[in-house]
């Protein structure tokens, strides 16, 4: 498990409630910009979500406190750069498979090391998981729902990419429907590790083959401009690339090809977004032309590329 390493610390006394309006609190602490938005329960489902967005020089320390009582479960997803996460009670994740967690004690530190960094997080109360399954809790729920105080339970899991994408089409829509299309996908991300939590025969995979299966991701985060095949990690780690794929796709969620194609993504936005000129954009992550590269991004993202950053400016004022 990651651990959090030295940094520069940036505590911001963040108090995150469930009667929370929406509304952006934006914050500047030493090398830290961050804006935080939340959205509270909006149609009585018992869950609610918020956006976080980070600046940092990088690496960055941030605290975000939290009086809350723990008896709630959380997951996160990271939009666009990455965290490692130390919670209050010392327990560690990170964003390649946040999972579900339910925290013995609230707050955590967060190390960020890219300059630009955006977490989504949609939490509900114990008491609305539990009445979610009525008298029906499956027997595999009950370690994430008993035991409150006694100490933190997680399970970690990556998020497969069709929910991802579900969630970024919610928050680029700019409909008035847009936040409840964001807390219908908050909704479907909780019931996703839950449904995981609630399959007995999930596949496994060796300590090895989750190491490989981390390392290919790792390859792949290293390269998004010019990412090694899956053939071509397997090779040099000496192993099958079929064995390789299997043990993506249950360490991650998704297959090797579908991760590639949104850490590519995300690339490129983080590129536009730090003021790359489209041209050079294009050219860099290997597009034949302006034209064939507008036509991919729209494809992913459902706006081009001037649009999408016309929409990203807006989203911050």
């Amino acid at each position: 498990m990651t651990r959090i390493r030295e940094g520069k610390a940036a505590p911001l006394g963040l108090h995150l409630q469930n009667d929370l309006a929406e509304g952006v609190v934006r914050r500047r602490i030493g090398s830290v910009e961050m804006s935080w938005r939340g959205n509270p329960d909006l149609d009585g489902s018992g869950v609610s979500w918020s956006l976080s967005s980070f600046r940092t020089s990088g690496p960055d320390t941030v605290e975000v406190q939290s009086t809350r009582d723990p008896s709630f479960v959380f997951t996160q997803v990271p939009l666009h750069g990455g965290f490692a996460a130390e919670l209050s009670c010392g327990h560690h994740y990170d964003a390649r498979a946040p999972g579900l967690v339910r925290p013995r004690i609230s707050g955590a530190l967060y190390q960020f090391e890219a300059p630009d960094n955006e977490i989504f997080g949609t939490l509900a109360t114990l008491e609305t998981i539990e009445g979610w399954f009525g008298d029906q809790v499956p027997p595999a729920l009950r370690p994430l729902l008993d035991g409150v105080g006694n100490e933190t339970y997680h399970s970690p899991r990556a998020l497969p990419d069709y929910l991802r994408r579900t969630l970024l089409a919610a928050l680029g829509s700019s409909s008035p429907l847009g936040p409840r299309l964001v807390s219908n996908a908050a909704q479907l991300i909780l019931a996703f590790h839950l449904e995981q939590m609630c399959i007995d025969d999930k596949p496994r995979v060796t300590p090895l083959a989750d190491r490989l299966a981390r390392d290919a991701h790792a390859l792949l985060s290293a390269r998004p401009e010019d990412p090694p095949s899956l053939a071509e990690i397997a090779a040099e780690v000496g192993v099958s690339a079929r064995r390789l794929g299997e043990a993506y796709r249950i360490e991650f969620g998704c297959s090797y090809n579908a991760a590639l194609q949104q850490v590519r993504l995300e690339a490129i936005c983080a590129a536009l977004r730090e003021g790359m000129p489209i041209k050079v954009v294009a050219h860099r992550f290997g597009y034949s032309s302006v034209s064939n590269f507008s036509s991919a991004f729209r494809r992913r993202t459902g706006l081009p590329p001037r649009k999408w950053l016309e929409h990203q400016a807006a989203r911050r004022h």
